[in-house]
């Protein structure tokens, strides 16, 4: 998701465009929330709600053409051919070429896709205040430098057992465990003697379903999931080391969790961090 706003973010500066994130809406199956509630943008041109936005989308010209009119409710599918998402009713992909400018006022992209852009994101935002008082409770409860552990286990598979026994060979007092698997969290906590495994996360996989699918879930545990994910990724982040495993082979050719990565870069430039979190309280070691 970051990914994919950079990339707007970028094709705006480029045509003097705003770029308006709307991770509300209502046929999304994800995050399914404002953005708003999680980051503040440091962009006038970056709007991350559309609450309290005046236009009409409806009434404005569009690009696709296919949305006109029904900006605000048409309904999404993923078609695996293509691997895009697309509109219900045309069938057709919801994206525009970035190469070029358009004459259409709005346009509209709701696409998946990783990579590296993620990071420079994150420079245009720093971390809303309630997420900032969460992140120093848990800091406070781990009471003292951890070792951080990624492992994503459920629609990517990762064989974890010896990063968990190679892990009991040493003598760390903590581990911050982030994942999305109950099982995982109760085999590392099952395994340590003399080490504590902190998990802060209050929704985790029993049954290997993806904790991004949020269909039918209600306002609040939406918004525990989500705050969840951002402070697991920056717990990692301000970790004394971190550990971060390969998934197993899958149909897409990836060989690291895209969430694994972005912690890893936050891991290795602190000064990231402290363009996100611009908070004395939090320690950076820079």
């Amino acid at each position: 998701m970051l990914c994919q706003i950079e990339r707007c973010c970028q094709y705006a500066e480029v045509t003097s465009r705003t770029v308006i994130v709307d991770t509300a809406y209502a046929h999304s199956d994800y995050f399914k929330d404002n953005f708003s509630r999680y980051f503040t943008s440091k962009q006038k041109r970056l709007v991350l709600s559309l609450e309290g936005q005046a236009t009409d989308l409806d009434a404005m010209q569009v690009y696709p053409t296919f949305l006109q009119g029904r900006v605000t409710s048409y309904k999404v599918h993923h078609d695996s051919k293509i691997d895009a998402f697309c509109d219900s009713t045309s069938g057709l992909a919801l994206t525009f070429d970035f190469t070029r400018d358009h004459a259409s006022p709005l346009l509209v992209h709701q696409q998946a896709g990783g990579g590296s852009l993620s990071q420079w994101t994150l420079l245009r935002l720093s971390l809303d205040r309630s997420l900032v008082d969460q992140l120093l409770a848990r800091i406070h409860t781990m009471g003292g430098p951890w070792i951080g552990v990624h492992v994503r286990n459920t629609d990517y598979s990762t064989d974890y057992e010896s990063l968990l026994q190679d892990l009991k060979k040493g003598s760390a007092k903590r581990i911050f465990l982030a994942t999305d698997s109950l099982q995982v969290k109760e085999r590392f906590q099952s395994e340590f003697k003399n080490t504590t495994v902190f998990s802060f996360s209050r929704r985790l996989s029993a049954d290997a379903k993806p904790l991004h699918e949020m269909r039918d879930m209600d306002d609040a545990d939406v918004l525990a999931s989500n705050s969840d994910a951002i402070l697991d990724l920056l717990m990692l982040a301000l970790s004394a080391r971190l550990f971060i495993q390969k998934v197993a082979p899958n149909p897409f050719g990836v060989t690291h969790s895209g969430f694994s990565k972005l912690a890893r870069t936050l891991w290795r430039s602190k000064i990231l961090l402290r363009h996100l979190v611009p908070d004395p309280r939090v320690k950076f070691g820079l």
